[in-house]
């Protein structure tokens, strides 16, 4: 059998086993997964919404691909991550194509590579993307990832093949111009604002350093040999990775799944430096690190109980009741529940508009047909503050709650 068919069945293996079995969890993917269905369902595809109103602050591609997602395989998690996964499968091929057998195998065993491409997020695309235009210098690859996530798009093309700007540029500005005339300022405001918030302060360190290693495990050891004996073969991919690492390290969020883009050009820089004499060390390496971090991947279902009770939220209440959270954890309630939601635990006025203080509580409770998304111990604390008011509990899992004030 082919080395190429190999590792497809091999990565299709790893990234689709079990994909939609778990829940969608909390933040981007519950987030993004309600974008891309709302577009499936309603076909809004110039004005994405969240939660009932327009959400601009991200490109669309990967909302447009995993709507087609949803369209074809209907409502269900795996929909919501098919797009990551084939995303994931692709960039290993190519890891393959340009690496050989030891950069694909090192790649596929990476955990941090292959939990981010078995979630439905914005990383596994963007990586694909912005690894095809480094490999195959393609400004249709840069245009496209722009329209995946932004700006970061362009990164590899801004300090090697800048010709490749002008037609991901003249892609990216087409975009940007049909989304403002159909959007107007409140476009620029959410895109830019978003944008910005990256890199809106600047705090150094090397935090980056230690979430690489995290992800690479064992590959880490010898990642920095490899780009020190390959500097001169592969010069711009050696190049991107210090790069890329350096700009993370100025940005004040030091979020992880960050590094994605990063993996696939380590993986092709340990696996062209390692001979080939010694591929069955890095396959018995690999099938280590496959097994014995498998959890860091094939992750357990930690939004189960948030997603039950909303989804039982979605069976006990009317389309137009309005659901409110005393927690943050507002985007699988958003996705499971189909309603309008308000978190309510905010210490103070915020500017974000489905979150709201808690003193708000007051007014949120003199309406009718109140349906709250708790906890126990937040139950008690309301139960504590208005006395005179009575909840019933319509369902619950866990340590989670659907009340409604009677």
């Amino acid at each position: 059998m082919p080395k190429f068919v190999l590792i497809l069945l091999l990565s299709s293996f790893l990234l689709f086993w079990r994909l939609g079995d778990t829940h969608l969890s909390n933040w981007d993917e519950a987030w993004y997964a309600d974008v891309s269905r709302t577009i499936a369902e309603k076909g809004n595809v110039l004005t994405p919404t969240w939660n009932g109103q327009p959400f601009l602050e991200k490109p669309p591609l990967h909302y447009w691909l995993t709507a087609i997602s949803y369209r074809i395989f209907g409502d269900s998690e795996f929909s919501a991550r098919f797009i990551s996964a084939v995303a994931g499968i692709g960039t290993t091929l190519l890891a393959y194509k340009f690496g050989g057998l030891s950069s694909a195998l090192i790649l596929l065993s990476t955990p941090a590579f292959l939990w981010r491409a078995r979630t439905g997020n914005l990383d596994s695309l963007l990586t694909f993307l912005i690894f095809l235009s480094a490999v195959y210098p393609s400004g249709a690859a840069s245009g496209l990832a722009f329209l995946t996530k932004g700006f970061i798009g362009f990164f590899y093309p801004l300090f090697y093949h800048r010709r490749s700007l002008i037609l991901g540029s003249i892609i990216a500005g087409v975009w940007f111009l049909v989304s403002y005339v159909v959007n107007g300022q409140v476009f620029l405001q959410q895109f830019f604002a978003q944008q910005g918030e990256k890199i809106g302060s600047i705090r150094f360190s090397l935090d980056y350093i230690i979430h690489l290693k995290t992800g690479l495990k064992l590959w880490f050891i010898i990642f920095f040999p490899a780009m020190y004996f390959v500097r001169k073969k592969l010069k711009n991919f050696v190049l991107f990775v210090c790069l890329f690492l350096l700009f993370l390290s100025f940005l004040q969020e030091k979020s992880t799944w960050f590094l994605m883009p990063v993996y696939p050009f380590i993986a092709l820089i340990v696996g062209r430096w390692i001979p080939k004499r010694y591929l069955l060390a890095v396959l018995i390496i690999a099938i280590f690190q496959i097994i014995y971090f498998r959890s860091e991947y094939f992750v357990p279902d930690v939004a189960a109980d948030e997603a039950r009770v909303s989804i039982a939220s979605q069976q006990l209440t009317k389309e137009d009741d309005i659901i409110y959270l005393t927690h943050y954890y507002y985007p699988t309630a958003v996705y499971y529940s189909r309603r309008k939601t308000y978190a309510v635990y905010a210490e103070n006025p915020s500017v974000t508009w489905w979150i709201l203080p808690k003193s708000s509580w007051g007014e949120i409770l003199g309406g009718s047909r109140i349906f709250i998304n708790t906890t126990r111990d937040d139950l008690k604390e309301l139960e504590r503050q208005f006395p005179t008011i009575r909840f019933e509990t319509l369902f619950s899992s866990g340590d989670k709650l659907l009340v409604k004030k009677v």
